[in-house]
C-alpha cells in the first residue's frame, strides 16, 4: 500500500498489485514534487513485500533446490554410467554392487553379494565368466588393476585384489589373490589358497595350493574338464536364476 497526501486535498490511497506498478506510482509522485510542496510517501518496504509474498519466494527456493539436486544426481549417474560398460547379456544376482570403472563381457554372471570396486583402479571381466557369491574385487591406486580373461571361474567368497587371471583359469572358494599376481591359462587355484603379492603361475594345467600358494602337481583330466565345463554350466544357471543388468 502506498499513501500520498497533496496539500489540503486529502489522502489518496493506491493499492498496488506488483512492484512494477509501485515503481510507476512512485515515479509519478516524484514528478509532482515541483508542483506539490507538501507530500508524504509511506515507502513500500522489502519486509512488507516478504510478508505479502513470502510463501511464493519459499516455493521458488524449494523448486530451485529440487531442480539443482536432480541435475546434480543426473550428472553423477551419467558419469558412473560412462565408466561402467556392461554387455546386455550379463546377469546379476541380488545385492551385487559396482562402483567406478567396471567392464564386463557377454554372457558373464555376477552372483549375489559380489562387490566390484573399480573406484581406484579399473576392473575388467571378460566373456563367459562367473563371479560367484560373496566375491570381492578391488585394485591398488595408480598401480594394480584387476583383469579377468574369458571363461574364468571365481568360486564363492574369494578376494581378488589387483591381479590378472588368464583365460580358463579357476579360483577355488575362499581364495585370496593379491596385487601383481598372475594366474595362467588352465591353472586351478585350490580352495582356501593365498596367492601372495607378485606371484606368477604361468605354466598351464597345474594345481596351485597352500598359503602361500605353490604348484603341487599337474591337473588330472577330470579337473581340466571341470575348468572347461563350469563357465557353460554357470551361464545356464544365470539365465535361469539371475536378472539382466
Amino acid at each position: 500500500m502506498l499513501e500520498r497526501k497533496i496539500g489540503n486535498s486529502g489522502t489518496c490511497t493506491i493499492l498496488c498489485k506488483d512492484l512494477t506498478m509501485k515503481y510507476q506510482i512512485v515515479t509519478r509522485i516524484v514528478r509532482l514534487r515541483s508542483d506539490t510542496p507538501n507530500y508524504r510517501i509511506d515507502a513500500f518496504s522489502f519486509k512488507d513485500y516478504l510478508d505479502q509474498h513470502g510463501h511464493i519466494i519459499r516455493l521458488l527456493v524449494l523448486v530451485f533446490y529440487i531442480i539443482l539436486r536432480r541435475l546434480t544426481l543426473n550428472f553423477l549417474n551419467s558419469d558412473m554410467e560412462d565408466n561402467i560398460k556392461i554387455h546386455p547379456n550379463v546377469r546379476f544376482g541380488q545385492n551385487a554392487v559396482m562402483t567406478g570403472t567396471v567392464k564386463i563381457g557377454e554372457y558373464s554372471s555376477i552372483w549375489h553379494n559380489v562387490v566390484l570396486r573399480g573406484d581406484v583402479a579399473p576392473i575388467t571381466i571378460g566373456s563367459f565368466c562367473n563371479i560367484q557369491d560373496g566375491t570381492v574385487m578391488h585394485g591398488q591406486l595408480d598401480e594394480w588393476d584387476t583383469q579377468l580373461g574369458n571363461y574364468v571361474s571365481v568360486g564363492h567368497s574369494c578376494l581378488l585384489h589387483g591381479c590378472h587371471l588368464a583365460d580358463h583359469s579357476f579360483i577355488g572358494m575362499g581364495s585370496i589373490v593379491m596385487n601383481g599376481s598372475f594366474i595362467g591359462e588352465n591353472v586351478l587355484v585350490a580352495a582356501g589358497s593365498l596367492i601372495s603379492e607378485g606371484s606368477t603361475f604361468d605354466e598351464p594345467n597345474v594345481l596351485v595350493m597352500g598359503r602361500p600358494g605353490k604348484v603341487v602337481r599337474p591337473l588330472r583330466d577330470k579337473e581340466i574338464q571341470i575348468i572347461r565345463d563350469t563357465p557353460e554350466r554357470y551361464m545356464k544357471y544365470a539365465q535361469q536364476w539371475l536378472s539382466k543388468y
